[in-house]
């Protein structure tokens, strides 16, 4: 708009001018960097360190994998078993009067890490034993050699019934390099569910 003597000042334009920016002040830009530092000690606390992670991943490993065989032996009806030793593991099928080594995808032999030891106990199964139509297959087998009682002796058994059924067990995995360190446990109280957690749950 125009006055008859010129152009009229934007009076109300000039006063909502935006005013100007004002940057962070030293002290502020501080106290961030302090926030952040602190946040960063907080998570380094709470990382495990490897052979916590290692622990917990091979615990989680073989609890999924007894799972599944559990399903392998309902789906079939068959007898499956896991033999375990210090440092490795493995499924085993009772199979045409003998024990036979599993290869299905998920069931495969497996090993520890080398710190690591595997701890099994197993609770009686002298009632299962009753069961004729299982006659034979707490027994140790002996074909003449020696050598399926020599493997046998070799690995504890936690059984798996074509039920789904198994005994009351504790599976240990222990860091042998460090005392206090976690260790790892898969259980079943009851024979049906089972269950991991570390020994500080």
């Amino acid at each position: 708009m125009t006055s008859p003597t010129g152009t009229w000042t934007d009076v109300t334009k000039a006063k909502t001018a935006a005013p100007h920016m004002r940057g962070f002040s030293l002290i502020e830009m501080m106290v961030v960097m302090v926030i952040v530092a602190l946040m960063a000690m907080a998570v380094t606390f709470v990382i495990p360190d490897d052979t916590d992670e290692g622990g917990a991943d091979t615990a989680l490993a073989l609890h999924t994998q007894l799972q599944y065989a559990r399903e392998y032996a309902m789906v079939r009806h068959a007898v499956l078993a896991l033999e375990v030793w210090e440092q490795d593991y493995r499924f085993v099928q009772w199979k045409e009067g003998q024990w036979q080594p599993l290869s299905s995808r998920g069931l495969t032999p497996n090993s520890i890490p080398q710190d690591m030891r595997l701890e099994l106990r197993v609770d009686s199964v002298d009632l299962l034993t009753q069961d004729d139509d299982r006659d034979g297959l707490f027994q140790p087998e002996d074909d003449g050699e020696g050598r399926d009682k020599k493997a046998r002796e070799s690995g504890e058994m936690l059984y798996i019934f074509g039920s789904g059924g198994l005994p009351v067990f504790n599976l240990k995995l222990i860091n042998m390099m460090d005392a206090g360190a976690v260790s790892w446990v898969i259980e079943s109280v009851d024979g049906y569910e089972l269950q991991v957690r570390s020994n500080v749950d």
